[in-house]
């Protein structure tokens, strides 16, 4: 059995993580700042995939980094990052309940952004479940059988376990931005919409921002790219900005995305290169 974790680190400029980590199936979004991950440069806003072993090195400006990780339930490993001048916590740790997380299972690990929520959504439920982090705004939750929680300061977290309605809301007068770490079923690859609205309206947002997904069964390499993304909502993503890589160090496997010329690119670490079209979906 797997447990999905969500840590907050910071580390100052120059540093590096001192010992690696071991890294089975992680998500790493750069939250302020620059950082060389396992050989990649990664800029503020961007994130990547590892797997297996983690190296990390500050940029200059230093980096604040939000980690989404799957570690073994009956493991000994924290997950914390050590070194001089490195700052490592453990914001939150949840058990799946809706998939069997074995090492045989089939499943897609996710990290997306729903920019400038408002208002209140329906009663919803979702096919997969995962660990939300407030950006700005304001968010509340509210579920009969799932977790209530209140969430107002940048880094907040909370968790919705996908089966169990809830309902979402924000104060009035404010927009919401969050990000989503989410295990869904591997067929959801092709689909920016995870939302089943039981009753009442829709979610209202500016735009749904992808920015890492992997796909993982037994015997699939963890560098497969997963197939493009629709977009959701009513603002063209390509106008979020272009993500930027650069080489340094090589250590470990790394898959990076970002956008490009209105595309969104996967970039594997260990096999050819693929472009994929960023395709379009509407929303009613």
């Amino acid at each position: 059995m797997y447990t999905l974790n969500k840590w907050a680190d910071e580390l100052a400029p120059g540093v590096a993580i001192t010992p690696a980590i071991h890294a089975q199936h992680s998500i790493i979004y750069v939250a302020k700042g620059s950082a060389c991950i396992n050989g990649v440069t990664t800029e503020a806003d961007s994130a990547v995939h590892v797997e297996d072993c983690l190296q990390i090195r500050a940029g200059s400006e230093g980096a604040t980094l939000w980690r989404w990780g799957l570690m073994p339930a009956a493991g000994r490993r924290t997950g914390l990052l050590t070194g001089d001048g490195v700052s490592s916590v453990l914001r939150m740790e949840r058990r799946v309940k809706m998939f069997e997380m074995v090492p045989t299972s089939k499943w897609l690990f996710r990290l997306d952004c729903i920019l400038e929520f408002e208002g209140t959504t329906g009663l919803h439920s979702h096919p997969g479940s995962g660990i939300r982090c407030l950006l700005s705004g304001h968010l509340r939750t509210e579920s009969e059988k799932g977790e209530n929680t209140e969430n107002s300061n940048l880094g907040d977290v909370w968790y919705e376990e996908g089966s169990y309605p809830l309902v979402s809301t924000v104060d009035p007068g404010l927009k919401t931005t969050f990000l989503r770490g989410m295990i869904l079923p591997p067929e959801y690859m092709k689909f920016g919409e995870t939302a089943t609205w039981i009753e009442g309206h829709k979610a209202k947002f500016a735009a749904w921002k992808p920015l890492m997904q992997k796909a993982w069964a037994r015997g699939l390499s963890a560098a497969t790219s997963a197939p493009s993304w629709p977009e959701v909502g009513t603002k063209s993503s390509s106008r979020l900005g272009e993500r930027r890589r650069r080489p340094c160090a090589r250590a470990g496997s790394v898959s990076t995305a970002r956008w490009a010329s209105g595309r969104f690119r996967f970039e594997p670490s260990s096999i050819q290169t693929k472009s994929l079209q960023q395709t379009s979906r509407s929303f009613a």
